[in-house]
């Protein structure tokens, strides 16, 4: 295994940046961790020298603020739940719609 450590990078979208070098490097990439000031990109033992020059050049240009697909939807998705909150927070729940049913339904809706 070969780690490339590419120093001074405090701010770091893991995700994203794994999602990154996924795709740059393939089946050469093990994993990536990331201490307090620094990324460590681990590849396989026949790693080209070109390909550690891609891996520091992904690492240096890496914007933690760009998101992956799955972290915009998962964003996305928490702000409709927030917004639902919202908008039906003040909504009286009619406990009479419950009456008769099942115990642990009715027990439910008197909690809400």
């Amino acid at each position: 295994m070969k780690d490339i450590t590419v120093e001074k990078i405090t701010t770091v979208n893991l995700v994203a940046l794994d999602a990154a070098l996924r795709s740059a490097l393939g089946a050469f990439l093990i994993g990536v961790t990331h201490t307090a000031n620094a990324v460590t990109v681990h590849t396989t033992d026949d790693t080209s020298v070109d390909t550690i020059n891609k891996v520091k050049t992904i690492v240096e240009s890496h914007d933690p603020a760009q998101l992956t697909p799955d972290q915009q939807a998962e964003i996305l998705a928490q702000a409709k739940l927030e917004q639902a909150r919202t908008d039906y927070a003040a909504t009286e729940l009619d406990l009479k719609v419950f009456a008769g049913k099942d115990a642990l339904l009715e027990q439910l809706a008197q909690k809400v």
